[in-house]
């Protein structure tokens, strides 16, 4: 037990270590600066850990974003942000359960935690966007019932999310292409509400950390996908 758990730790790379350290270190010091409530703080901590291991290509990360979409989800609900929590509750949290069960079928080598990277025909990225694209319409009527703010950002981040998630889902590394669009246009929406609450400030920080991560994985999994197709 013991040498599966140091196995584990040493298959993260000093960079890797340097990131996730750096990054807990300005949650913790924003949050002790802007008096950040306990849901915020969670967030931001699960995020970080599951961002690294998502970014790895390793199936745990799916299970760290099982909390950290809980945890948004009444995070927007507060803020009045429906959309947000339209997409964490009925999209990304859904997707994120599947997504965890298909990693679970799809790793690299049976026992490991990376999992073997698809690629996907240009045929079935187009179905994915052009149908996410179409929800648009609906999506925007939707989040308009609910008089949500800042509404064209607002039923943007849900299309931007949901095709993120659906290439997650089929293991494709193109999904952090849409994650990097979505953590813009998500730091926009909590920017716009830092100036009802600075607290919110620390959404924002969490969001541009979750973007650099997202590069990382862009670039990581690209790696990996390089490395696996070597190997077959």
């Amino acid at each position: 037990m013991k040498k599966k758990i140091a196995n584990f730790f040493k298959q993260i790379s000093i960079f890797e270590y340097i990131l996730t350290i750096i990054s807990l270190i300005i949650i913790v010091v924003f949050s002790f600066a802007f008096k950040v409530g306990i849901l915020k703080i969670l967030f931001s901590l699960f995020g970080v850990i599951m961002l690294l291991f998502v970014s790895k290509g390793w199936i745990i990360g799916e299970f760290f974003s099982l909390a950290y979409m809980t945890i948004y989800a009444i995070i927007s609900y507060f803020s009045h942000y429906y959309g947000e929590m339209i997409i964490s509750i009925f999209i990304s949290l859904p997707i994120s359960i599947f997504t965890f069960i298909n990693w679970i079928k799809h790793p690299k080598n049976k026992g490991e935690q990376e999992i073997k990277i698809s690629s996907l025909s240009n045929f079935s990225m187009l179905c994915i966007i052009t149908f996410s694209i179409l929800l648009f319409i609906p999506f925007y009527f939707l989040l308009k019932y609910f008089n949500t703010p800042n509404l064209i950002i607002s039923t943007l981040s849900i299309i931007a999310s949901l095709i993120a998630s659906l290439l997650l889902l089929f293991r494709s590394h193109y999904y952090a292409l849409f994650f990097i669009l979505n953590d813009i246009i998500v730091m926009t929406l909590w920017i716009l509400l830092c100036k009802i609450d600075i607290s919110n400030l620390m959404m924002v920080i969490t969001f541009l950390i979750s973007l650099v991560f997202d590069i990382y994985g862009l670039i990581n999994w690209s790696k990996i996908k390089k490395k696996q197709a070597k190997t077959l």
